[in-house]
């Protein structure tokens, strides 16, 4: 082996040593709405509207009579409306009721058979196809014309979640979308509209089911590396990066308690918090920042104090959904 290829491994191995050890967590979020108790929703068909721009609410009979003559305005439209639902109906958090049925309700001026429904509209759209022309030289000073296509997507979302009782808008909002395609020798190879957007499609899903229901998300929580070369602190990093974290919180917890080592204290602080134990986390924390007041430490500190909020909030959804939110668990 040559003597830089062993210098280039050795330099790899000390990078991988010494980057600090991270532990992915997942915690579950209350939903970003307080929606009072509410235990059904039902998700009404997007459509294409370019009326209403300036109005918060929308004549909602238009989503059961406006006819989409546009085969890519459909597509989007269908393809919203399926994986908002989707995303409802996979969180189990609500009984979803037929937009059918809540239609006829609406259109009757009859009771409507849900607590909350969602309203949406493609508000706006706009397909360009663009080409140009490139010139290749195929020798002997010799050259062809060809051309390339490219097809960008722009379009408006807005959608609306309503009070089914009282018909009072609880929450409004408007997503914009821009997407070029990749570029093609021909222009029948183009996408589709929908394929060329669907990703901002599926955030634009999850966001509204966000805003309604608890939702998962993961947060990536550092470890403070050890300067001192204490055994016992390498043994429980060790310990945290196989995820045995009850076992490598107890160990840090103990060093920190009997050597005052500060980075232990954190350590054991952040594996509270990843066990969702935030007082014994805040505990430890607060101790450490009277005298090491560092930005991790207080960026730890308000982390833990946001999320013991969050899941306070968390429990106040699920116990004021009662059985129909937390079947969904």
């Amino acid at each position: 082996m040559s003597k830089k290829l062993s210098a280039f491994i050795a330099g790899l191995t000390f990078l991988f040593l010494s980057c600090a050890t991270t532990i992915p967590v997942e915690f579950q979020r209350p939903a970003e709405l307080d929606l009072n108790g509410a235990s059904s929703v039902s998700v009404l068909p997007f459509i294409y509207s370019d009326s209403f721009e300036n109005s918060k609410t929308v004549n909602i009979i238009m989503f059961f009579t406006t006819d989409i003559r546009d085969s890519d305005q459909k597509d989007i439209c269908n393809y919203v409306t399926s994986e908002l639902t989707g995303a409802v109906a996979k969180g189990g958090y609500y009984d979803l009721v037929s937009s059918t049925a809540v239609s006829e309700k609406l259109k009757g001026n009859t009771g409507v058979p849900c607590d909350i429904y969602i309203t949406g509209k493609l508000s706006s759209y706009n397909a360009d196809i663009d080409s140009k022309a490139c010139r290749r030289e195929i020798g002997n000073d010799e050259y062809v014309v060809e051309y390339v296509y490219t097809k960008e997507v722009s379009c408006s979302l807005t959608y609306e979640i309503v009070d089914a009782k009282t018909s009072r808008v609880m929450y409004y909002d408007t997503k914009r979308i821009s997407c070029e395609s990749s570029t093609y020798d021909s222009e029948t190879r183009l996408p589709s509209a929908l394929s060329i957007i669907r990703s901002d499609l599926d955030n634009f899903a999850s966001d509204i089911a966000r805003k309604i229901q608890p939702y998962e998300e993961t947060v990536v929580m550092t470890l403070l590396k050890d300067k001192t070369k204490n055994e016992r602190m390498a043994t429980a990093d060790k310990l945290a990066k196989s995820r045995d974290i009850a076992a490598s919180r107890s160990l840090f917890e103990s060093v920190y308690k009997e050597e005052g080592l500060m980075e232990a204290g954190y350590n054991a602080a952040i594996l509270y918090h990843a066990e969702g134990e935030y007082d014994k986390a805040l505990s430890i924390i607060n101790e450490i920042a009277k005298t090491n007041p560092t930005a991790d430490v207080l960026k730890e500190k308000a982390r833990i104090e946001s999320d013991k909020k969050s899941e306070s909030r968390l429990e106040k959804q699920l116990r004021e959904n009662g059985s129909a939110i937390n079947s969904g668990k």
